[in-house]
């Protein structure tokens, strides 16, 4: 038996900065493992120029019943190349109803996180339909909130300096 560890460097010497990383959650694959119990599948693209390890978790809402279940952690961190495609797996309990339900999904890797939905239902075997994630947050970049926030501020701070100007 082998075992292998490694470290992830990136190493900036030129002009330019950081590399920019992104992913997003693109699709919501219900599914049956072989010994029958639900499963989850998000398909997941990496978007940006840097490596991303992606690990999440899942909340079931609106199921028969008004039932809720979760929240459920992934299988496995999905570690993904830029520009790359990979697929993360939720396997659930085998007791859980087929559906319909409203999937939650949140994916986070390092500081960058988005949470993505859609309505699925578990087939009884094999693979079900796959359903388009609708993105519903993403948390990537403090720094676009703190812009945003100049923004919204900046028509004030107009009315503010123009109130100084004709008072003098």
């Amino acid at each position: 038996m082998v075992t292998r560890a490694g470290v992830r460097v990136y190493l900036d010497i030129g002009p330019g900065g950081e590399l920019p990383s992104s992913f997003r959650i693109t699709r919501l694959i219900p599914a049956r493992t072989q010994d029958g119990r639900p499963q989850l599948r998000v398909r997941v693209h990496n978007t940006g120029a840097r490596a991303v390890d992606i690990s999440g978790s899942l909340r079931l809402d609106g199921g028969p019943d008004g039932l809720t279940a979760g929240p459920f952690t992934n299988d496995r961190v999905l570690a993904l190349a830029p520009r790359h495609k990979g697929t993360l797996a939720f396997t659930l309990g085998k007791s859980l109803p087929k559906g319909p339900w409203k999937a939650v999904v949140t994916l986070q890797s390092g500081m960058l996180k988005q949470t993505a939905g859609g309505r699925i239902r578990f087939p009884d075997a094999g693979t079900g339909h796959p359903v388009l994630a609708v993105l519903t947050s993403t948390r990537s970049l403090p720094l676009l909130w703190i812009l945003l926030a100049l923004l919204a501020a900046a028509p004030l701070g107009y009315a503010v300096r123009k109130r100084l100007i004709k008072q003098r």
